[in-house]
């Protein structure tokens, strides 16, 4: 297939939850700025302040400094908080909560017990979310955001 084909033909892209996932976020970056047309905008996810989720792989963190480097060739570029300190803290204690009572493996019945009682503790813990609300508006809330958005133009 020709690459150059695609160059400059896409208004937009969306790369959500998944630059952690491989090897080489700067190559990614670079391939999404090639087939952006100009004025062609990018939304990305990625994640912070978050736990180890191997689907197959999981590679890489990212601040707010090592964002606005793999962007440095877009303008327009927005880095903010897209999910704060508290999903931070709910979703490690969530993970915590799964290592002392497994979802996988084992008996299925200890297995889907486990899954009711993580399950009831997050629908439980949900509501405290809306914390990030107020939270994200502070000044260091991105020492622990638990994901961040970019938004860039070409």
């Amino acid at each position: 297939m020709d690459r150059r084909r695609w160059s400059g033909t896409s208004r937009i892209r969306a790369c959500l939850a998944l630059l952690e996932h491989v090897e080489d976020p700067e190559r990614v970056v670079a391939e999404i700025h090639r087939v952006l047309r100009p004025d062609g905008e990018v939304q990305v996810v990625v994640p912070f302040c978050h736990p180890y989720h191997a689907y197959p792989a999981d590679y890489s963190r990212f601040s707010r400094e090592r964002l606005a480097g793999l962007f440095a060739g877009f303008h327009d570029v927005e880095i903010g908080i897209r999910t704060g300190p508290t999903t931070t803290m709910l979703t490690f204690l969530t993970y915590y909560l799964k290592l002392i009572l497994p979802v996988h493996g084992g008996n299925s019945l200890h297995r889907n017990f486990n899954r009711l009682i993580v399950g009831a503790l997050g629908w439980a813990m949900f509501p405290l979310k809306y914390l990030d609300v107020w939270l994200n508006r502070l000044p260091t809330a991105h020492v622990l955001a638990n994901h961040f958005y970019v938004v860039a133009r070409k």
